[in-house]
């Protein structure tokens, strides 16, 4: 259940969630159901690039990437993800990342 200053920042756009079609337990005995990724910073972009990732072979290392930064989740749970949930994160930031660019 989202709390009153993520209801405010949804409303703002500043960020999306995505429900997950196969929630992860975590060591901890909970379930993530859902995950909040806020929008990109230039600090982001720029850590990004600093990688030096390979686009057309690093697929789930460049989504993993950015759901570590954009989120709240550490690697070992976003290695628990079933692949259409991270096909759809992949998709969301994607959008995320190109929202605002101009179509020239």
């Amino acid at each position: 259940m989202a709390n009153a200053a993520t209801t405010l920042m949804n409303n703002f756009r500043s960020y999306k969630t995505y429900t997950l079609k196969y929630p992860v337990a975590t060591p901890d005995g909970s379930t993530i159901t859902e995950v909040t990724l806020r929008r990109l910073k230039g600090s982001d972009q720029a850590a990004y690039e600093s990688q030096d990732f390979n686009a057309e072979k690093d697929g789930y290392k460049i989504t993993k990437f950015f759901l570590t930064r954009l989120s709240n989740l550490i690697p070992e749970d976003i290695d628990e993800f079933d692949q259409a949930d991270l096909q759809a994160l992949g998709k969301l930031i994607t959008d995320l990342v190109t929202e605002g660019k101009s179509e020239d």
